[in-house]
């Protein structure tokens, strides 16, 4: 009621014990809320009510949007480097005229450095974005609820979660990492491509 959008298609993770939700779809009409058992078992009902208070933020602000855009630009660029690989994989597999292999492996080694380079910028802005779009809706389930120890508490529920970065050990984990209110991963590079703030 106090975001003002239409109430979206619920749904629950039962076999997910970690602390987790997210929204997903771009038309207000059409968009899901799922939750975890584990957020569901851990979180009082304050708690519960900030954690969707905040996913509401991200389907109030077009979140889910803006997230496609830059998932398919990273996907883009990611593309380039594959590209890269496979003209490499065609020049292996033998020429029919070798004096336009070293041209193909050059060219190659042009798309997979520009792939990489252009996936990592845009990795790294990405999960710039995402970092503030987290605090942005931190703020919103705050004034959606007029309780900001509910979201705190949920918060610090889910910092003190052991392996809180494990996501059902799921491969597309770091895919959905921006989604979710938790970390469902965790990289080496936290500090660049951490798609959630401390």
């Amino acid at each position: 009621i106090a975001s003002g959008l239409p109430i979206p298609f619920l749904f629950v993770q039962d076999h997910e014990e970690q602390i987790n939700a997210f929204v997903a779809g771009i038309d207000p009409q059409f968009t899901t809320l799922t939750v975890t058992r584990g957020a569901l078992d851990q979180l009082n009902r304050d708690e519960l009510q900030g954690v969707v208070a905040h996913e509401f933020s991200h389907l109030l602000h077009a979140d889910t949007l803006v997230n496609t855009w830059l998932f398919a630009i990273v996907s883009g660029l990611a593309g380039i480097s594959y590209v890269g690989y496979k003209l490499i994989q065609f020049s292996s597999l033998g020429s029919r005229n070798r004096r336009t292999v070293p041209y193909t492996v050059l060219f190659a080694l042009i798309f997979i450095v520009i792939g990489s380079l252009g996936s990592l910028a845009a990795q790294i802005l990405k999960a710039a974005i995402s970092r503030q779009r987290e605090y942005l809706a931190d703020s919103a389930a705050v004034q959606f609820t007029r309780n900001k120890s509910g979201i705190i508490g949920a918060l610090k529920k889910i910092s003190l979660m052991p392996q809180h970065f494990r996501f059902g050990g799921n491969s597309m984990a770091r895919e959905v990492s921006y989604m979710c209110i938790s970390p469902t991963t965790q990289f080496w590079t936290d500090t660049l491509l951490a798609t959630h703030p401390p």
